[in-house]
């Protein structure tokens, strides 16, 4: 797992990581804004559980889910913001 460098979460990443996933577009992760959700949703990714799927298959690695989010566009500090979210849901849901 990748180191968490984050100050203060983010509103986004506090009302994220707090509640079920359930059917949330990708735009209410951390990190994924309208350009990169475009992009998601031309691959067929249209919801943040897809995403979430992606975390668990990489295995939760940061280099491997930073490595796959930027072929839609994301910068490494999208990807970081994500992965801590995802990271942290985990952590709260399901670890």
């Amino acid at each position: 797992m990748g180191v968490r460098t984050m100050s203060t979460p983010s509103k986004v990443h506090l009302d994220f990581v707090k509640q079920p996933i359930g059917q949330k577009p990708p735009s209410k992760l951390p990190g994924i804004g309208p350009v990169i959700e475009t992009n998601l949703k031309g691959a067929g990714i249209t919801r943040a559980y897809h995403i979430l799927g992606m975390f668990l298959y990489l295995d939760k690695d940061l280099a491997a889910f930073t490595s796959w989010l930027k072929r839609f566009g994301a910068n490494g500090g999208h990807c970081q913001a994500c992965f801590n979210a995802l990271i942290e849901w985990y952590q709260n849901h399901m670890a």
